[in-house]
């Protein structure tokens, strides 16, 4: 993928201010930093506010997981997941927050593909398939917290 020009930030920006809408714990975002090495995937960071993930989910911290993920997580439930060890079998609590998590991310990445396709054509990045030009799909790459 070519360096993204800033018509294609803006388009970007529109859909993740939009989307942030509905999930208030967005805050921003940043391009992924190997977002050029793919075609057809736009991958970007979500910088979210981990508090207001906590309401939104009703969730409670676990301070030695959130210590351990640092501010760069790959799933929103990470920093409130109970603590296992590796090898054993995860408590229906984990795997509970994780399909839940898990949940929301697709619907998000969603809310940002159906607004990315509707936006004009300039605001728009696009990959070549058999002569025919269609907008990347935008997925999350990781969650930054702040």
């Amino acid at each position: 993928m070519n360096e993204l020009n800033k018509k294609q930030i803006k388009g970007i920006d529109i859909v993740v201010k939009s989307t942030s809408r509905k999930f208030p714990f967005i805050k921003s975002w940043e391009l992924y930093d190997e977002y050029q090495e793919y075609n057809s995937i736009l991958y970007i960071n979500l910088i979210v506010d981990l508090n207001l993930v906590k309401d939104y989910f009703n969730f409670e911290w676990n301070p030695e997981m959130s210590e351990s993920y640092g501010n760069k997580i790959e799933s929103l439930g990470l920093p409130f997941l109970p603590k296992y060890k590796i090898g054993s079998p995860q408590s229906p609590e984990y795997t509970k927050k994780m399909e839940k998590t898990e949940e929301v991310k697709n619907k998000i990445e969603k809310s940002f593909q159906n607004l990315y396709e509707n936006l004009p054509d300039q605001l728009v990045s696009t990959w070549q398939l058999i002569g025919d030009e269609i907008p990347v799909t935008i997925t999350i790459s990781h969650f930054l917290t702040i």
